[in-house]
């Protein structure tokens, strides 16, 4: 989660780690209060790799895969995520431009399309149709959201790949030799933002309650949002051990 952890993902964790907030943000102001408080996105996570996944929507998840396969990418595998619960994926990675990507189907069932450039400079730039959700994002880290219907317009995919292209052309990129990186840039990336979350530590109040507010939830009590953040807070303590040494 995914910036305070929208990493989702972000390649690749932002989507993730806002499930686990909104989920139990909904219980929370329908005022079930024996409830208080929400999962934290695991502090790392692993690619499992499995043959053929049990997509709820695989035509969808073929149909993209394809797309991407004719703009020149290649699949690394299938897998999904044991510490994200229904999350399954299929990685990419573009040779010729050094680029990443990946086609995800969520705990809703959603589809999602993600593509990512490393640059040589330690900055990660993604594009993709993953909703915003309020949360903010590493100053290492910019996400291009297009508004794309992918199950209506599959072929918007071709805009998320040419703006990473374009942008790419003015800062260095790193370099994809090998389809397996793909698995070891999906762990780095969800352990380089846990690890910006967890030494930023806490959410604002605004953050929170503009979360809430994506989520659907506007009619948030002060007190929801404190509890909200005294456990956010807990939950990066409880992780600040893990951290590795400088």
């Amino acid at each position: 989660m995914n910036g305070a952890i929208k990493t989702v993902l972000i390649l690749l964790a932002g989507a993730a780690g806002v499930a686990f907030f909104i989920d139990l943000a909904g219980r929370l102001v329908d005022g079930k209060e024996a409830q208080i408080g929400f999962r934290i996105p695991p502090y790392r996570v692993t690619l499992e790799p499995k043959d053929r996944p049990p997509w709820r929507n695989p035509q969808a998840v073929m149909l993209l895969s394809a797309k991407l396969e004719e703009l020149g990418y290649e699949m690394t595998g299938e897998y999904v995520v044991p510490e994200i619960r229904r999350m399954k994926l299929r990685g990419f990675c573009h040779l010729e431009e050094n680029l990443f990507g990946m086609v995800a189907e969520m705990r809703d069932s959603k589809v999602i399309v993600e593509l990512m450039v490393w640059r040589e400079d330690g900055t990660v730039v993604k594009a993709g149709n993953e909703r915003d959700t309020g949360f903010e994002l590493p100053d290492f880290l910019h996400f291009q959201r297009f508004d794309a219907d992918l199950i209506k317009n599959p072929d918007a995919v071709k805009d998320f790949h040419e703006f990473l292209v374009d942008d790419s052309n003015s800062v260095p990129r790193g370099t994809v030799t090998s389809l397996e990186q793909f698995e070891t840039i999906f762990e780095k990336d969800w352990a380089r933002v846990m690890d910006w979350g967890v030494e930023r530590r806490d959410l604002s109040e605004a953050e929170v309650r503009r979360v809430f507010s994506f989520g659907g939830y506007t009619n948030v009590s002060d007190r929801v949002v404190q509890i909200t953040r005294r456990n956010w807070r807990k939950g990066m303590d409880e992780y600040t051990g893990r951290m590795p040494a400088d």
